[in-house]
């Protein structure tokens, strides 16, 4: 199928469904950002008053914490999405499943928490990990609140309930590292965040649960969906999360902490994106039921929307990983510099392999993207505790090949489940690192070996990144062409008043 064709067949949809998806797309990415400068600013306080060992040891029952509270949620978020239509009755029966999973899991948590410090051999694991045991609870509650305002498209208010709850949280951990609370700092700042995003989703809401009634029939589908789901985000977070608690094992925490640190900042952006907006893509594509090319056109804008931003952004932060590092955490970092280099260039390939979990969503084939992520993400795990012999820098090179290999083969069959040709999505990619990517690599290098100051050189090498890659996108047709269509979804999601 064509370019234009595809294009032409997207503008033929429903243009409230389009311009809202559209928007909504707009004001994700736009909290997102300034979730991110948020978070930044707060990581470059904390990381100049706390050590690295203090970072690490919060970061074991953290990546613990990931699947603990995925399995509180059971994917049903996401899964209500796919349903047509949800009673009250039903609502409120997925309403109790994820709050009382939530409770459940809290427990397990808190009673892990010896056996974890024993394993470890560190107490303050356990003093961690009872109080982090509160974020499942929180999320089992806020999960149904949260589903409900994605149905409804809400996206303006969930992004406001995010950066709200993410300024709050992070000026008590600010607050609380100054007051010489040590690594408790990071734990407060962790329940601040999910405890203000559940109250605000819970009271920002019109629904209200009740009773459960007559309800199987339609909470079926859906807790079938949410299974495949909750596998898919089991099985993906465990590539981010399971490394750190195994190395931890063998590697000295502060390695561990500059590792981790490192992690955060290559996945963060995944997070803040590639997570973040499988709900507004996921909620078009669903509307868009039974017309494959209109789904197919849907995503390809998205994934070429995603090519140039991550392409961009990552093959900028590992030509600066240097003096990023040392302008957001100041002196001791360079492990965690060196590091950072190197999983920023797999990270691109990483947000879009993630991506493709919007396909097999937003087209209800949730089974395959189960049967995808079984073999899938074990592998990627294995693949990078293979680097565990070299340290936390052999792990950083591991997994950034893992990636590097994994991309065409998860783009191509997410594709061929969806009766998709894969290749306009793998070539749209290649251009956007040929165009962009490697291009702002170079400049900004070239910028970071001049000998300037910390400053200088993340200012002077992000604009020189802009410019090479900008121009070499507008002298090639292709690239223009690409311009064009970024250009028209932004100018649709900001006339749009869905």
């Amino acid at each position: 199928m064509s370019d234009a064709h595809d294009e032409a067949r997207l503008q033929e949809q429903p243009r409230a469904v389009v311009a809202r998806g559209a928007r909504g797309g707009i004001t994700t990415l736009a909290s997102q950002a300034a979730l991110q400068g948020i978070r930044l600013a707060g990581t470059m306080v904390l990381a100049r008053i706390l050590v690295p060992a203090d970072f690490g040891v919060v970061a074991i029952v953290s990546s613990i914490l990931v699947p603990i509270t995925a399995i509180a949620l059971l994917g049903l978020p996401m899964a209500t999405l796919n349903a047509k239509r949800l009673s009250q009755p039903a609502k409120s029966t997925l309403f109790l499943v994820n709050a009382g999973l939530g409770a459940l899991t809290s427990v397990a948590l808190y009673l892990a928490a010896e056996p974890l410090a024993t394993a470890y051999g560190d107490d303050r694991v356990a003093d961690v990990a009872r109080w982090l045991a509160l974020s499942p609870l929180f999320s089992g509650v806020q999960a149904q609140f949260w589903a409900h305002l994605n149905r409804e498209m809400k996206f303006g208010r969930m992004a406001s309930i995010e950066v709200v709850s993410t300024v709050v949280g992070t000026a008590m951990g600010v607050l609380a590292a100054l007051a010489g609370l040590g690594y408790r700092s990071i734990v407060i700042q962790v329940l601040a965040i999910s405890g203000s995003a559940m109250i605000m989703a819970v009271f920002s809401d019109r629904w209200w649960p009740s009773r459960p009634g007559a309800w199987r029939s339609e909470v079926r589908a859906v807790m079938t969906a949410g299974q495949h789901i909750l596998g898919m985000n089991l099985l993906r977070t465990a590539s981010r999360s399971l490394i750190v608690p195994i190395a931890g094992l063998s590697v000295p925490t502060a390695d561990l902490g500059s590792f981790d640190k490192a992690q955060q900042q290559a996945v963060m952006p995944i997070k803040l994106t590639v997570d973040r907006l499988q709900r507004v893509v996921v909620g078009v594509m669903v509307r868009l039921d039974g017309d494959a090319t209109a789904q197919f056109a849907l995503y390809r804008r998205a994934y070429l929307m995603l090519s140039y931003g991550t392409v961009a952004l990552f093959m900028l932060v590992a030509a600066l990983s240097e003096p990023l590092v040392r302008l957001l955490f100041g002196d001791g970092w360079e492990l965690a510099a060196d590091i950072l280099g190197v999983l920023a260039i797999g990270s691109a390939a990483r947000a879009l392999c993630q991506s493709t979990q919007w396909v097999y969503i937003g087209i209800g084939a949730t089974r395959s993207g189960l049967t995808y992520a079984t073999w899938s993400q074990p592998a990627v795990v294995a693949a990078t505790l293979v680097g565990l012999p070299g340290g936390v820098m052999g792990l950083a090179i591991a997994n950034t090949a893992a990636w590097l290999i994994l991309w065409p083969l998860t783009t191509t069959l997410a594709a061929r489940t969806a009766g998709w040709d894969a290749r306009p999505l793998l070539t749209d990619s290649i251009r956007a690192v040929l165009l962009v990517g490697l291009p702002a690599y170079a400049a900004a290098k070239v910028i970071g070996i001049a000998g300037l100051g910390t400053l200088q050189t993340v200012v002077l090498g992000a604009l020189a990144a802009v410019a090479c890659g900008g121009l070499l996108l507008l002298v090639f047709p292709q690239g223009r062409r690409d311009f064009r269509v970024l250009h028209r979804t932004i100018k649709l999601g900001l006339s749009s008043r869905g």
